[in-house]
């Protein structure tokens, strides 16, 4: 099952239902939905195709979400880092996974760029600079550039990668722990069966780093 199918059938079932809360900020499930999907035809058109992945390297904010989704569905193994991480660091993480993107925050886009990445595209959540640096696009000009109709869930068998999930590197340089659609369903099943049980009309706030195990 791929993970990302979860959100395709909330948006069918609860589409007009809050989704993500930031600030001022509100996305009902359906725009979160279509979103994702137009962000997982953009990331594919910058090489990010089934099998492949991609890196984010930002503070939690909507768009981090987007990115994860967009890769689940499009079957594209998300690559979380530390939004504190150095250049240095970034090119290590980015290299060992062989990320074919890094998708960052106005806050991450120097230290991306510090890293000095060869043919890897940057994508930007948020204020661009202008003239943005160049290899640098924007997060919402991608979904723009790619909305349209049409699922972008692909199939995907419970062993396929999802996320790629460095470990600290206390003994060492960290090393990427594989977790899969099918690891990723049973948490959230275990999740809402046993330790917080949810509905769509409940409201939870996410105060830890979404790209940490906690989120």
């Amino acid at each position: 099952m791929n993970i990302g199918r979860m959100l395709t059938t909330t948006a069918r079932r609860v589409p007009d239902r809050p989704a993500v809360s930031w600030g001022d900020r509100r996305c009902t499930y359906a725009d979160l939905d279509r979103r994702t999907n137009a962000l997982a035809r953009g990331l594919a058109g910058l090489g990010a195709t089934p099998g492949t992945r991609v890196a984010v390297l930002m503070r939690n904010r909507p768009e981090l979400l987007e990115v994860m989704y967009a890769c689940f569905k499009a079957g594209v193994g998300l690559v979380p880092l530390n939004a504190r991480f150095t250049a240095d660091e970034v090119r290590y993480h980015v290299e060992d996974s062989g990320a074919v993107a890094v998708c960052t925050d106005p806050e991450g886009v120097g230290v991306v760029h510090g890293a000095a990445l060869d043919g890897v595209h940057v994508v930007v959540a948020g204020d661009l600079t202008d003239p943005a640096p160049v290899g640098t696009q924007g997060h919402e000009a991608l979904i723009a550039a790619s909305d349209g109709d049409g699922d972008t869930v692909v199939p995907v068998e419970r062993d396929h990668l999802a996320w790629l999930f460095y470990t600290s590197g206390t003994t060492g340089r960290p090393k990427g722990a594989l977790l899969t659609h099918g690891n990723l369903a049973f948490v959230v099943a275990s999740w809402l069966a046993d330790l917080t049980p949810m509905t769509e009309a409940d409201v939870t706030l996410h105060a830890g780093l979404l790209t940490h195990g906690a989120g």
